[in-house]
């Protein structure tokens, strides 16, 4: 196979468009990814909405337009969109027993208030530290020591400051 079309399906239909797209004499690819939703963890499509239909026989275009839970092709201009049989495999060979794992979010940070505690990273270890204020985009004012005790005001590059 050289490339594939990309096709948009009716709403919630990815599944229904790979079952019937054998029918239509289609291979579809709809790779998956999981979600965790109230009731667990359930599959869902990576590209929601959207599923890849090889371009294997000149009437793949025709009869994807016209195969059940695809509504129509991705075009550029009057040409079907075409993707590339690296960028599927690029995909497949992410896939875990047919699932492509995504990255696991990151906690949001909470943006630094005047007087809030906080840690340094310097050489010679984590200091606690009090944030003062920003100082342009990439250092901050903080105090070094507890609150109460005798505090140094230093400036600090703001990779080095660590929530409390």
């Amino acid at each position: 196979m050289s490339d594939w079309l990309v096709a948009y399906t009716e709403p919630h239909c990815e599944a229904k468009a790979v079952r019937f797209g054998p029918l239509f004499g289609l291979s579809c690819y709809c790779p998956q990814t999981y979600a965790d939703g109230r009731r667990g963890r359930v599959n869902r499509p990576l590209f929601p909405g959207y599923l890849f239909v090889a371009n294997s026989w000149a009437g793949a275009a025709a009869a994807a337009r016209s195969a059940i839970g695809i509504a129509g092709l991705v075009r550029l201009g009057d040409h079907p969109a075409l993707v590339g049989q690296g960028a599927i495999d690029a995909v497949k060979i992410r896939e875990v027993g047919g699932i492509v794992p995504l990255p696991k979010k990151e906690p949001p940070v909470r943006p630094l208030r005047p007087g809030m505690r906080i840690r340094v990273n310097l050489a010679t270890g984590l200091v606690d530290a009090v944030f003062r204020a920003r100082q342009g985009t990439k250092r901050s004012v903080v105090y070094l020591g507890k609150p109460g005790g005798g505090q140094v005001r230093a400036v600090v590059e703001n990779q080095r400051i660590v929530p409390a």
